[in-house]
């Protein structure tokens, strides 16, 4: 049985590509938002919507990072697979995170053009618990 090590390498460098691709759009994204960001953020006190805010936006920079240091480096091979699993590991729980955080964002938005209504306070957050405990 041969094993074709060439079109391996391609696919483990096609994907390094992307991701280094994907990031630069996010950071593309963080730059021409930045002016808005200060404009509306910066200054007012801090309040949970806030560090929700702050979550969402600047924990995913941080998760493409990883990101891009996780596929340089299992593309390039100078890493351990012990040590490529902990950087995975790690990015797991910061992904969860910023996802998670930008899903409670959006939560707040719908809430607040719902003018404040309870009612759909009460039914956004059964619905979220029902999603979170369902897939486990």
């Amino acid at each position: 049985m041969t094993v074709d090590y060439f079109s391996d390498y391609i696919g483990r460098q096609t994907v390094a590509y992307t991701l280094v691709a994907s990031a630069a759009g996010l950071l593309f994204d963080f730059c021409i938002t930045f002016d808005s960001e200060v404009r509306w953020t910066w200054g007012r006190k801090w309040g949970f919507t806030r560090i929700v805010f702050v979550i969402s936006r600047y924990l995913p920079l941080v998760s493409v990072g990883i990101t891009v240091y996780y596929a340089v480096e299992s593309t390039n091979g100078r890493m351990s697979n012990y040590g490529l699993a902990v950087v995975f590991y790690i990015y797991e729980y910061i992904h969860f995170f910023g996802a998670f955080a930008a899903e409670v964002l959006l939560a707040l938005r719908t809430y607040v053009f719902w003018e404040c209504d309870k009612r759909f306070l009460i039914v956004i957050s059964v619905f979220s618990m029902v999603t979170l405990v369902l897939p486990a």
